[in-house]
């Protein structure tokens, strides 16, 4: 398995503890988790268009959405979410940042080298 499929899955697995956190924030009717739930189904279908063509634009997604799982953690830790104080370390928490951090780190190793092209010599 290369490594843009590695990152796809990890992508993928994400998305799903996205969404699975998603859910307790829907049954606090907290409007966290329709952010989540989407960024979910977001984070999934990048991760199924890494898996089949490894394009720019589905590695763009999936930095980003990485990106934003490590930033919103961080909030989180340090000034809470919106009408709360700052939260807990939770091992979901730790999860999230972990898989976020091995998809940046794979979809930045499994990246091509740019091509250059040939120069005629006239």
């Amino acid at each position: 398995m290369t490594l843009s499929k590695w990152a796809a899955a990890a992508a993928a697995v994400l998305a799903v503890l996205q969404g699975g956190s998603s859910l307790s924030f829907i049954a606090n009717e907290n409007y966290f988790g329709a952010v989540l739930a989407g960024m979910c189904a977001l984070g999934l279908l990048s991760a199924i268009k890494l898996w089949f063509h490894n394009c720019f634009e589905s590695r763009l997604i999936v930095i980003l959405l990485a990106s934003l799982t490590l930033l919103s953690q961080f909030l989180d830790l340090t000034i809470g979410l919106p009408g709360a104080g700052p939260g807990p370390v939770t091992i979901e928490g730790i999860a999230q940042s972990g898989l976020a951090l091995a998809v940046i780190a794979l979809v930045m190793l499994s990246r091509t080298p740019p091509v250059r092209p040939a120069v005629s010599q006239l």
